[in-house]
């Protein structure tokens, strides 16, 4: 609900229920070695804290525009080892199965260059 390390990516608020309109939380640790602090408002991030235990390239992901000067817009494959894709199948989708009104939200992706030790603010 606050935070999800796979598909190559930090995800932020990727499931925040609605009565959680604004909170905090600290110390949680995700995939790569990054340990967040988040604070949200609305439902979406509005400060961010990542202390970088290993370094590494760290892939992120939320719902509203993050800013920062040392945040780039993330292309192609997340080049740290430790955020790997695995190869997944296509699904199968029957002919006749509908995905009307099953819209997605807009996700927008960053990309952070971090060092070991490191601590950055977003």
């Amino acid at each position: 609900m606050i935070l999800q390390s796979h598909d190559g990516a930090v995800h932020l608020l990727p499931a925040i229920p609605d009565i959680w309109n604004e909170g905090s939380v600290t110390g949680i640790v995700a995939r790569g070695g990054y340990e967040f602090s988040i604070k949200w408002k609305n439902g979406e991030v509005v400060e961010a804290s990542v202390l970088s235990r290993l370094g590494g390239n760290l892939r992120l992901r939320s719902y509203n525009e993050l800013k920062a000067a040392n945040l780039k817009t993330a292309k192609g494959n997340n080049p740290n080892i430790l955020f790997a894709k695995p190869g997944i199948a296509d699904p199968l989708i029957a002919d006749q199965a509908s995905f009307k009104g099953t819209g997605l939200k807009h996700v927008y992706e960053y990309d952070l260059a971090t060092r070991a030790g490191g601590r950055y603010t977003i």
